[in-house]
């Protein structure tokens, strides 16, 4: 653990009600088990271990329940919750906005649904605090996908959410953004009065956090982070739960999500 390091608080968001995986849980989608631990408490054992001090977890859906769950946790680290209190209308975008409000300095987000292995998150904190974004290989034509397209030089243009590429931004193309974002703390505040533009806006309050995201951009630059090597994969679905169990728990051949 790099002491000098900076970076000791993180947001985890975990407010969504995960409906299109309500075949596997009714519980809120962080609670899924995976490795004999719910993916919030790997979460949690991730940072421990990283040297984070202080984590929010914001959530909605079945709130009481993973709340319950997070007490008594052993960390030695502060775990608070905020609450999105209307998730079915207000979305992540909003949820990174109440999780950015109740933390200070240079912090991390990390979506809730997403595995992976500890050095993943790791290396990602290797390097220089900065406005960043962590990228893995990714397809251009998963529509599912957060696509980064980049000027190039690492300097991200546009998340490309849940959409396919048009033609002219083919090229730009670098890969999947895993859902896990750094911020210094000019951002952080910037990004908070941005959120407050972006959602006075009722058509945006479901947007997910790309958007939010894209609205900043011009003003405020992220750059790109490429993952290297290590297994991870962000859960939606019961056929990503599948994967994520052959991935983790070896049932099986794993075959995605896993970087070179």
């Amino acid at each position: 653990m790099d002491e000098a390091r900076v970076v000791r608080s993180a947001v985890v968001l975990a407010a969504g009600g995960g409906t299109r995986i309500a075949s596997e849980t009714s519980d809120p989608k962080s609670l899924l088990e995976l490795c004999g631990n719910s993916l919030i408490r790997h979460h949690l054992e991730h940072l421990a271990v990283l040297g984070f001090e202080d984590v929010v977890v914001v959530v909605g859906y079945r709130k009481e329940r993973l709340r319950s769950h997070l007490t008594g946790h052993a960390s030695g680290m502060r775990v608070r919750t905020v609450e999105n209190e209307d998730f079915t209308r207000l979305g992540n975008g909003v949820s990174l906005f109440l999780g950015l409000e109740h933390v200070t300095g240079p912090c991390i987000v990390i979506d809730g649904d997403l595995v992976y292995e500890r050095a993943v998150l790791g290396r990602f904190l290797e390097g220089d605090t900065e406005d960043c974004v962590l990228v893995g290989p990714g397809e251009m034509a998963d529509i599912e996908a957060t696509k980064i397209l980049t000027n190039g030089s690492g300097r991200i243009t546009t998340f490309a959410d849940k959409r396919a590429l048009l033609p002219h931004e083919e090229e730009n193309f670098l890969g999947e953004a895993m859902g896990v974002l750094m911020f210094t703390e000019p951002r952080r505040c910037a990004l908070l009065r941005s959120a407050e533009q972006f959602f006075g806006e009722e058509g945006n309050l479901l947007k997910n956090w790309e958007h939010l995201l894209n609205f900043s951009l011009p003003d405020q630059p992220l750059v790109a982070r490429f993952v290297g090597t290590g297994r991870w994969i962000e859960i939606d679905t019961p056929d990503d739960y599948a994967e994520a169990r052959r991935l983790f728990e070896g049932k099986g051949n794993g075959h995605g999500r896993t970087s070179p």
